[in-house]
C-alpha cells in the first residue's frame, strides 16, 4: 500500500496470525459470545439503509485496538460496497477508509 491509499488506519489480519497477535488483550481469549444488540441497518461503507434489494453481503469484524478488554464489533457491507471491498487494493482502501469514518461518526460516508 503507498502513501496515498492509506486513507484508513484499518490492518487486516494475515491468514496465519490471529488478532491476539496484534492486541495483547486478545492473546488469552479461547471462545466468543455474541453477538450483543441489534445489527446496524445502514451499509458501513455508503451508509444507505439494508433493504429487500439492499442486503447485507459482508461483514467486517473490527477490534478496537485502543480498548483494554477483548471486544468486537461487526459491520456489515452492502453487494456494491462488496464488490468495490474485493475490486482491487485501491477501492478496498477507499470502502476501508469510508467504514473507518462511518465507526468513528465522522458524518456521512463517502
Amino acid at each position: 500500500m503507498n502513501a496515498d491509499s492509506a486513507s484508513h488506519r484499518m490492518v487486516q489480519i494475515p491468514a496465519d496470525k490471529t488478532v491476539g497477535d496484534f492486541l495483547p488483550q486478545f492473546s488469552d481469549v479461547k471462545q466468543e459470545h455474541g453477538p450483543i444488540g441489534v445489527p446496524c441497518k445502514l451499509c458501513a461503507s455508503c451508509s444507505k439503509p439494508f433493504t429487500a434489494a439492499r442486503k447485507p453481503r459482508l461483514t467486517l469484524k473490527l477490534y478496537p485496538s485502543l480498548t483494554m478488554i477483548p471486544l468486537s464489533f461487526l459491520y456489515s457491507l452492502c453487494g456494491r460496497c462488496t464488490n468495490r471491498y474485493r475490486a482491487s487494493d485501491a477501492q478496498r482502501d477507499q470502502v476501508l477508509a469510508a467504514v473507518e469514518k462511518f465507526v468513528m461518526g465522522d458524518g456521512q460516508s463517502a
